[in-house]
């Protein structure tokens, strides 16, 4: 059963994972469904403090902080 997917933005979330006492890492979740079939899909980007204090892809006016 194959799908012409009509992927549509769901949400995004925006995380910072507190490694404490070592690194944090930045996490960018954004969740889409399709129209059509009603499939889900995630895309995930991240990376460690120490890689890039300040992507371009992370929102830090909106975001949850998980303490590991």
């Amino acid at each position: 059963n194959m799908c012409d997917h009509d992927w549509q933005h769901f949400e995004t979330r925006y995380l910072v994972i507190d490694n404490y006492p070592s690194s944090n890492q930045f996490k960018r979740i954004d969740r889409f469904f399709c129209r059509k079939c009603c499939e889900e899909k995630k895309v995930v980007k991240s990376c460690m403090d120490w890689e890039d204090r300040n992507p371009e892809w992370f929102n830090r006016k909106n975001y949850e902080i998980i303490k590991r």
